[in-house]
């Protein structure tokens, strides 16, 4: 299929197709995972949007509950359906932008399971040389980042999404984000910022939640690596996000004052 342009084959039913590619969304293949199942689904929901609104909402459903299975396991294959399940829910929060098909509630219902993945999850690792990518947090950033251009996520919803990346950010690990991660964070506040919704209650809330995680992860005692990658997840996400918000150019006047205020935030932390 990828060699014909991602082309249906002639006579064949698109969603059987689209269920089979669902379930290598597990698979310890990278090709197989990644470049296959992921490549054609995203071809498919994206470009050629071959699925319905209600085939997309089964898939929908059947992605939120691939959220669960080994959750809270380090270390093993279950991460990949998680992950990956994660990116693919991703394909159909952008598609709901584009050409909306979820109601308000089932919206709700895929941020809700987004920010409890985003906090569960406790496989961290980012790429393997035999697995090829397994980035999690990486790919619930991707799925927070549409939704939170959602118009049907309300203002309560992009708290929500905020608090869940300040928390995030916050957790002790084995080593900082490596591999994009932080930065794929901050391109989901990005969208939050550029929502009128997102007032300066709300921003300097999350910059103060993150500067006690900050204040906290310096003044552990003994230093230890854990907590210094708190401080590094910290400062990376904030300087990505302060990054695009300067490259920008034109900003509505909310994204506006959150650059100012980041700006001002950098030039109180020593």
């Amino acid at each position: 299929m990828i060699a014909k342009g991602y082309a249906v084959p002639p006579g064949a039913d698109a969603f059987e197709l689209s269920k089979q590619l669902s379930a290598q969304l597990a698979s310890p293949s990278p090709q197989s995972r990644d470049e296959h199942a992921f490549g054609i689904l995203a071809n498919w929901i994206l470009k050629q949007h071959v699925l319905s609104p209600e085939q997309m909402r089964f898939h929908c459903e059947r992605w939120r509950a691939n959220l669960q299975p080994g959750i809270g396991e380090r270390g093993t294959d279950t991460v990949l359906l998680r992950s990956f399940s994660a990116l693919a829910l991703s394909l159909l929060a952008a598609e709901d932008v584009q050409r909306p098909f979820l109601a308000p509630g089932e919206v709700r219902e895929l941020l809700n399971a987004a920010l409890e993945y985003l906090h569960a999850e406790r496989d961290l690792r980012d790429y393997d040389r035999t697995q090829g990518w397994i980035h999690a947090t990486a790919h619930t950033a991707d799925l927070l980042k549409f939704l939170a251009r959602n118009a049907k996520v309300d203002a309560s919803g992009l708290r929500a999404i905020l608090d869940g990346i300040a928390a995030k950010l916050a957790v002790p690990m084995d080593g900082a984000f490596r591999m994009g991660e932080d930065e794929r964070l901050a391109r989901a506040v990005v969208s939050i910022v550029l929502r009128a919704e997102c007032d300066e209650a709300m921003f300097d809330a999350f910059l103060g939640e993150l500067r006690v995680s900050l204040d906290a992860a310096r003044a552990h005692e003994p230093w230890d690596p854990e907590h210094f990658a708190i401080e590094q997840n910290v400062l990376h996400c904030l300087r990505a996000l302060h990054s695009v918000l300067v490259s920008a150019g034109s900003l509505p006047p909310q994204a506006e004052r959150a650059r100012d205020a980041l700006a001002e935030w950098f030039g109180s932390v020593r």
